[in-house]
């Protein structure tokens, strides 16, 4: 079903034991429904045999467990990845339009002109067939070059991209160029610029050639596509005013996650993952022999502080179980996040301790006092730190005879244990020599300041154990960018579209009134000979500029308002409306619009009225 899946190197049978100590575990279930069955109807038979299996199995499926959710494949494959992908669509399809836009008005004022050797080639008795073939020539040439140019930016722009992506976007080994997007893309730019290319030129062509001569001789311009051009200015900047405002909602959302404390200080951590085979590591005690042989060679490494270990990376998601609390119905459980660690655990990351105490080095045998400790969303359980203390708690099905109490002997401080800004899950530590989870070690060692331990790293575990695969040696400020991965490229991305509108549109603008001045030479001749000053001049067409601005900023802040509501999933700790948002976007466009007009604006500043007033 899947054989196009290509990270994936081997298939094998997934192979379930029965086994007494098994405290549950959450599987993955794919099959394709029967024709005309919904998945409404699927569901529905699905939980008529789940209560079924429910009632016949009391002791192993208890009324707490959350049951079986249905759910199409694709929804899973894309998952949390759906409303990213619509805004880069919607992202990309407002940079189209903006170019096409540029497209449009390049080509209008490329015919406008040429109208007059247009009109002598017809004087001289050149066919209308002839003059259109030679526009569709040169429109074509244009969009091939303009074709070439952007696959060869297309090809690098995605393996760029491709490299910023976080791991979690599905089938990511798989996103390249796509034949069908590139031939759609060539499509549309050669569309476009032969439309445009023919528009601005079908009107001068069924005019007669005399009448041509004399429009070209004008002083003025042409009103309709003087408001055509100036139409498409406008669009262009409230399809930028749109892209700006997401791209700094994503930026204010990266910048508060990146602030948002984790619990403990990340400097100067290094941490490994080691693979750990069942064969050799199935088992608490061999676990324990391990961690004292890790803690004990990589502490006497130079530079090193201190060592300890644990199951999982703070930071990233631990497994979650379900316990009961000793003196309540067994029926009531909750869900927590599960912590095996190692001694010196929280002294080696400086998580701080609310109550109580941590957990020992003795802690850790296998035949030692069954002891936890839980974070602060835990103890608020039990009413507090003070009140959780003492307490004991049943990891599991919260059954007689399937798991020991275990006390509550510390509170600890809150840690993130995922994406910085999601909740705060109840966490549960316990000692790596009690409770023995997956076949994962991580190593978590502070250090004197910067020192690179590398190199050493490897050879002090090789010497140990030479089958320990040592893989991701990371530094814990590496593994908390990674945390907000998504959220830096989710920024990354759609600033760069916003960039590149705003680019466009700058020159969209610029190309504008640079047209207009040159249109309007005689015009500036006459005011300056009526004696406007020069600053008057660039006042002019700098006001032009900003006017044309201003009124796409207001369509555009407009349809922000009511579009901007799709990335609420995407933010955090920053209102979809905030007016801060609005005031930064239009600041930007006004100095833009600014040093795009004062361009064309100097250049009619330097006309000199005598032979503007001779111009044609």
């Amino acid at each position: 079903t899947f054989t196009d899946e290509p990270t994936v190197d081997l298939w094998y049978p997934l192979r379930l034991r029965a086994d007494p100590r098994d405290r549950g575990w959450n599987y993955t279930v794919m099959g394709r429904l029967r024709p005309g069955v919904t998945l409404a109807q699927a569901q529905s038979d699905t939980d008529r045999l789940f209560q079924q299996f429910q009632a016949d199995n009391p002791q192993h499926v208890p009324r707490t467990t959350r049951g079986i959710r249905l759910i199409r494949f694709q929804d899973f494959l894309v998952s949390d990845m759906r409303t990213l992908l619509l805004v880069l669509l919607f992202a990309v399809g407002l940079v189209l339009l903006i170019a096409c836009g540029n497209v449009a008005n390049l080509l209008l004022s490329r015919s406008a002109a040429r109208q007059r050797d247009l009109a002598i080639r017809s004087a001289l008795g050149a066919s209308t067939t002839h003059l259109a073939r030679q526009v569709v020539t040169e429109s074509l040439l244009l969009s091939v070059i303009g074709c070439i140019a952007g696959v060869v930016l297309a090809v690098i722009g995605v393996r760029t991209l491709v490299a910023l992506i976080p791991g979690e976007l599905p089938r990511l080994a798989s996103i390249a160029v796509d034949a069908r997007a590139l031939g759609f893309a060539v499509l549309i730019s050669m569309v476009v610029g032969l439309a445009f290319g023919l528009l601005g030129t079908i009107r001068l062509l069924k005019a007669r050639p005399g009448d041509a001569l004399k429009a070209a001789a004008g002083t003025g311009i042409d009103v309709a596509r003087h408001r055509l051009s100036n139409a498409v200015v406008v669009a262009q900047v409230a399809l930028s005013v749109i892209l700006l405002t997401g791209a700094v909602l994503l930026a204010a959302t990266f910048v508060k996650l990146r602030g948002i404390p984790v619990g403990f200080d990340t400097d100067n951590i290094v941490t490994v993952q080691l693979p750990l085979s069942a064969a050799t590591f199935g088992s608490a005690p061999a676990v324990a022999r391990l961690d004292h042989d890790l803690i004990e060679r990589i502490g006497a490494i130079p530079g090193v502080a201190s060592v300890t270990t644990a199951s999982s990376i703070p930071l990233e998601r631990g497994p979650n179980f379900i316990f009961g609390i000793e003196g309540e119905p067994p029926e009531k459980v909750n869900y927590v996040e599960l912590r095996p660690i190692g001694p010196d655990y929280f002294r080696t990351l400086g998580i701080p301790l609310r109550a109580g105490r941590g957990l020992s080095t003795a802690s850790g045998a296998e035949d030692s006092r069954p002891v936890v400790v839980v974070n602060e969303a835990l103890a608020r359980l039990f009413g507090g730190s003070a009140d959780a203390l003492g307490r004991r708690i049943i990891i599991g099905r919260a059954t007689p005879g399937e798991d020991v109490p275990r006390e509550i002997v510390g509170v600890v401080s809150n840690v993130a244990d995922g994406r910085p800004g999601t909740r705060l899950f109840p966490t549960l530590y316990i000692p790596r020599g009690q409770f023995q989870f997956g076949g994962l070690a991580a190593v978590l060692i502070r250090t004197n300041g910067a020192v690179p331990i590398a190199p050493e790293l490897r050879r002090v575990i090789q010497a140990i154990d030479p089958q320990l695969p040592v893989t991701n040696i990371r530094s814990m400020n590496d593994v908390a960018s990674t945390a907000v991965a998504q959220q830096r490229f989710n920024m990354v991305l759609i600033g760069i579209f916003a960039a590149v509108a705003l680019t466009l549109t700058i020159v969209g603008l610029y190309g504008l009134l640079s047209y207009q001045v040159a249109q309007r030479t005689r015009e500036v001749g006459v005011r300056m000979a009526l004696g406007a000053s020069r600053t008057d001049v660039l006042g002019i067409v700098v006001f032009r500029g900003v006017l044309l601005t201003g009124a796409g900023m207001a369509i555009g802040m407009a349809a922000s308002l009511g579009l901007t509501r799709f990335l609420t999933t995407l933010l955090f700790g920053v209102s979809a409306t905030s007016p801060w948002v609005f005031f930064t976007v239009a600041g930007v466009l006004l100095v833009v619009a600014v040093l795009a007009s004062a361009i064309p604006g100097r250049r009619a500043m330097s006309v000199d009225p005598v032979i503007a007033l001779r111009y044609e």
